[in-house]
């Protein structure tokens, strides 16, 4: 018969069965993993608040650097699409400014006013006022284009509009209003192929692709200061599908021209005007 077992010094029950002391895993290391879950947490946290403000400084950067009015799209440096330097005109016909492009040195201010197909002058003849400097000058600097200033609304409206662009048609446009007390007017056209040239000329026109004679106008790309003096216009030919060209009387040819005026405030220096050495310059945009 067995009796109750001794109590020992430590007020512990004796015998075979050992006391069992407290554990790293008992009350005090659960609150210790706890608190370390904790701290793991408000890193994670803190890493990804961190993360989002980086990403919304990045949203609010890319929609800074996209202009106004275009399309969402990412800025140059992100690997986005370069911005084209002069815009497109969607109706030229109603006159529209152009530049080369927006902050250029020497960036002019010009407006086409007018666009379409005009009738070369029949072989071998000199052609209406203007039209005999223009393409001997086109020959001597071999360029593509001719081009003639206009400075006052009388032979404006004779010879630029009625004996040139509209010669062999009947009246359906009146020449554009033009304020010739604060701007010149610029005709700029395709030269004639070698057999078209006036009377008198010789040499060899420059080449151009039988698409641009065809176009049913040009349209104004941009205008830029050349040399302190001189206004350079860039111009191009107008799409297939954005017009078509005028019918001519039989006989005649027809290349696309462009009407453009220029503020005389653009010029540095204010040329004198109707010297046969106007400034002002014109080619295609590249």
């Amino acid at each position: 018969m067995t009796g109750p077992r001794p109590a020992s010094e430590s007020g512990l029950v004796s015998g075979d069965v050992a006391s069992t002391p407290w554990s790293a895993g008992g009350p005090v290391g659960t609150l210790s993993s706890r608190g370390g879950r904790r701290r793991r947490a408000s890193a994670w946290r803190l890493r990804w608040l961190v993360r989002a403000s980086v990403l919304m400084g990045i949203i609010a950067v890319i929609l800074v650097a996209t202009p106004v009015g275009r399309p969402f799209g990412l800025p140059v440096w992100l690997g986005g699409a370069k911005p084209v330097a002069s815009p497109l005109l969607a109706d030229p016909s109603q006159g529209t400014s152009a530049v080369f492009a927006v902050g250029v040195v020497g960036a002019r201010r010009a407006h086409l006013v007018a666009t379409g197909t005009l009738p070369l002058p029949r072989a071998g003849t000199t052609g209406p006022a203007g039209y005999l400097p223009a393409v001997t000058h086109a020959l001597e600097v071999g360029s593509p284009l001719a081009w003639s200033v206009w400075t006052d609304i009388e032979s404006f409206g004779q010879s630029a509009w009625r004996d040139f662009v509209q010669a062999g048609r009947p009246i359906t446009h009146r020449p554009p209003a033009v304020d010739f007390s604060r701007e010149v007017a610029v005709l700029i056209w395709v030269v004639p192929p070698p057999g078209g040239l006036p009377s008198g000329l010789s040499g060899t026109p420059v080449s151009v692709p039988a698409s641009v004679r065809r176009a049913p106008g040009l349209v104004l790309r941009g205008a830029l200061l050349v040399d302190h003096v001189a206004i350079g216009l860039e111009v191009a030919p107008t799409a297939p599908d954005e017009a078509k060209p005028e019918p001519l009387a039989v006989g005649l040819e027809g290349v696309p021209y462009a009407l453009v005026t220029i503020p005389k405030d653009q010029w540095p220096i204010p040329p004198a005007w109707g010297t046969g050495n106007d400034p002002v310059m014109a080619r295609f945009a590249s």
